[in-house]
């Protein structure tokens, strides 16, 4: 993945926290590595702040393979899978890429934004209001949730971080 933001690690530790500051929101699109779920960089989006965690959906290059009709709750994974086209966001490096809203992933907060302060140069973009509406309407209408973690991901939350 090609990131012309590099440059950002070098800055001040001040302004690297303001840059962070002003990008976490919901949508926020970051890539890395997750050492307990994917030892590899991958694509994320920050969906929710809840308490002490964080939630949120990882950008695949395919459905998830749980997506399988023949699967238990295959026909309602599939329904969680939203594409997302390389032309709106151009970090993608496949033409279609899937954010795979069947499973949604937890982390510490504190570790994602010390993470974030020490590299900003993960972030790569924002979701649009469309995909966005999206992902909303998916968690809305999924199965998968309950009504309570529906609420936790539906939260639109304003970010003001005192560490």
């Amino acid at each position: 993945m090609k990131n012309s933001f590099k440059i950002a690690d070098s800055f001040d530790p001040s302004i690297k926290k303001k840059y962070v500051d002003d990008k976490i929101r919901r949508g926020l699109i970051i890539f890395s590595t997750f050492p307990k779920i994917a030892p590899y960089n991958k694509f994320f989006v920050l969906i929710s702040i809840h308490e002490v965690n964080l939630r949120g959906f990882f950008i695949n290059s395919k459905p998830s393979p749980l997506s399988s009709k023949r699967t238990p709750h295959g026909k309602e994974i599939q329904k969680m899978q939203i594409e997302v086209p390389k032309g709106i966001y151009d970090f993608l490096s496949n033409p279609i890429s899937y954010i795979d809203c069947s499973k949604d992933n937890k982390h510490s907060f504190k570790d994602f934004y010390n993470m974030l302060i020490e590299s900003p140069s993960k972030i790569c973009g924002k979701l649009n209001k469309d995909h966005l509406k999206l992902i909303d309407d998916a968690i809305k209408s999924s199965k998968l949730y309950s009504k309570k973690d529906q609420n936790i991901l539906l939260y639109e939350f304003d970010f003001k971080y005192k560490a």
